[in-house]
């Protein structure tokens, strides 16, 4: 999704990690997104604006017998609105996907579904917004934040096409 989505899921896992008692799962909701602006030229020619419609997602924890975290599943329906350009569109972002932690110090997704994915520069691909549908793989390098969307198959939307 966007960058907020980037920290919000990396934050949420962080969270969920430090706190975890048992092994036993656990469903939280998922954050929310209450609107966040990216300037021009970051991700799109024109400055967008990304904000839930509709958030009803929810982040299920599942750990490891010490209690450490295995992997979060989020699932749920989502809908954003992405405005700019003196327009918006309204995506179903509803996924589902599959968070993992690897040992190479990536956060990697795995969604199937709607997702909107923004890229800022440095990111593979850069200064993009991507609506996908279909299977896809990204992952987040937990140091540095780049995020890459490594495959995809199925459709995907430039969302500031959608705008322009």
């Amino acid at each position: 999704m966007v960058k907020l989505l980037r920290i919000l899921v990396v934050l949420a896992a962080l969270a969920t990690a430090a706190t975890a008692l048992a092994a036993k799962p656990d469903k939280n909701p998922s954050p929310g997104n209450a609107g966040v602006t990216f300037p021009a030229g970051l991700v799109c020619p024109f400055e967008l604006t990304a904000s839930d419609v509709v958030n009803n997602s929810t982040t299920t924890t599942h750990y490891d017998q010490q209690g450490g975290v295995r992997w979060e599943h989020g699932s749920g329906r989502i809908v954003s609105r992405f405005a700019g350009n003196g327009k918006s569109v309204d995506l179903n972002l509803s996924g589902p996907g599959k968070i993992t932690f690897g040992n190479d110090g990536l956060l990697h997704v795995d969604g199937t579904g709607p997702w909107a994915l923004l890229f800022f520069p440095g990111d593979s691909p850069s200064s993009t917004a991507l609506y996908l549908r279909g299977h896809f793989h990204f992952t987040v390098d937990l140091g540095t934040g780049k995020l890459t969307l490594v495959s995809h198959t199925g459709r995907v939307d430039n969302i500031c096409d959608m705008l322009s």
